[in-house]
């Protein structure tokens, strides 16, 4: 009770009531529970779509979509159907990641082989390392949703989405991923990123 008098006393007799109104707004403030942690950012990226109809517009991953079904050519693609020396158009946004599973066979994280440069413009390099520890988990989230839905169709996806990330604001991006087979298992994404 004493608090709203002295608060109504401030505001009568402090000639910068303005400033005054601002500092006793915020005095009682309680923290925001749905308010992002203070070392992480609230997440301004629109929703993920991700599809198994390729439909790129950028002419590199139309390039890439067709050297993707050219290797596959009705098959599963293979790591063997990856040779960097007939893919040189496509290095620059070629990725290759070990899918890690949990026990119960769904996606935990990936473990980067080889990180594009397109993607290392924008996210750092990351080569040799898990992407949950190197990603926002923002990002991270976004990812694993495109790669867990190549997993579920056992087929390649396509994504075209908006981001945000770290100053570059909302620049579009397109990614395919395909999944890599071995023993009769999925176990390898490649990935094919290009924005602009």
């Amino acid at each position: 009770m004493y608090g709203l008098y002295a608060r109504y006393y401030l505001c009568i007799f402090l000639p910068d009531i303005h400033f005054l109104a601002i500092k006793l707004s915020t005095m009682n403030s309680r923290p925001n529970p749905d308010a992002a942690p203070p070392h992480e950012k609230k997440n301004n990226n629109p929703p993920i779509r991700v599809s198994t109809d390729l439909k790129p517009q950028y002419s590199d991953l139309q390039l890439a979509l067709k050297w993707l079904r050219n290797a596959e050519n009705g098959q599963p693609l293979t790591r063997s159907d990856i040779r960097p020396e007939k893919m040189i158009p496509l290095i620059r946004m070629m990725s290759l990641f070990d899918v890690i599973r949990n026990e119960d066979n769904s996606l935990a994280d990936l473990y980067v082989r080889v990180f594009s440069s397109s993607m290392t413009e924008i996210y750092g390099e990351i080569t040799g390392h898990h992407t949950s520890v190197k990603l926002p988990s923002s990002i991270q989230e976004r990812f694993l949703h495109h790669v867990q839905i190549m997993l579920d169709t056992e087929k390649p996806v396509f994504s075209r989405t908006k981001l945000t990330f770290e100053g570059k604001t909302y620049i579009t991006v397109e990614a395919i991923s395909a999944p890599v087979w071995s023993g009769g298992n999925i176990t390898q994404c490649l990935n094919f990123f290009s924005y602009k």
